[in-house]
């Protein structure tokens, strides 16, 4: 592996690597994975923005029909270009503030979480395939190989498990719209045609069933 020593704007690339190590974590291929941190003299806070989507627009316009502010502004007579400015301003901000009083704030975070179907019996595997990978690599042996493609054969038969798992479980405790809505459109807009939301096939893949729709 090779480290940019580079000089930038807070010095050589080199000072900002920090925990540099080579995971044993199994990687499915030769190679294994380098992780390390990266040093910044900046905080990373997480970034704050309002979803439109999770707007109550019931609530907005009671907020609007019983804003005092409002009422006044429908009763003023404009007489002039400036008047016409000014109550365009007064009325930007009425509803900018109707609109964030009924639109929470959500936090981003930058941190990378691990993928829900990673659990511990999952990284238990992991580490076992890597385990028996290093011993084939060692003994060079061709029982000890085969017992390594074995163990990588199983691994991946339990990922798939646990994901299909997981999935189907999100989906029964799945109750408002939204998330409903969400899972339609990743449907809709995956590019595999076995995965298509009007597609429906047998285990046998090999008869397709009636198209449905869900619902």
């Amino acid at each position: 592996a090779v480290v940019s020593t580079q000089s930038g704007h807070y010095g050589r690339a080199e000072n900002l690597i920090d925990g540099w190590h080579v995971s044993s974590q199994f990687s499915n291929s030769d190679h294994c994975y380098i992780f390390f941190d990266l040093i910044t003299k900046t905080k990373i806070t997480p970034r704050q923005i309002r979803n439109v989507k999770s707007t109550d627009w019931e609530g907005f316009h009671k907020s609007l029909a019983s804003d005092s502010k409002l009422q006044e502004l429908n009763q003023k007579e404009l007489h002039n270009k400036e008047d016409l400015d000014k109550a365009a301003e007064d009325l930007n901000c009425i509803l900018k503030e109707a609109y964030e009083a009924n639109c929470p704030i959500t936090y981003i975070s930058s941190t990378i979480k691990k993928p829900p179907w990673l659990t511990a019996e999952v990284q238990t595997a992991q580490r076992g395939v890597r385990h028996q990978l290093m011993k084939a690599r060692s003994t060079k042996t061709e029982p000890e190989w085969e017992s390594y493609r074995k163990r990588a054969r199983e691994y991946e038969k339990l990922k798939k498990k646990v994901k299909k798992t997981g999935w189907r479980e999100f989906c029964k405790s799945t109750e408002s719209m939204r998330d409903y809505a969400r899972m339609n459109n990743i449907l809709k807009s995956s590019s595999c045609k076995k995965e298509k939301l009007e597609a429906l096939y047998k285990p046998s893949k090999k008869k397709k069933v009636p198209t449905a729709t869900l619902r």
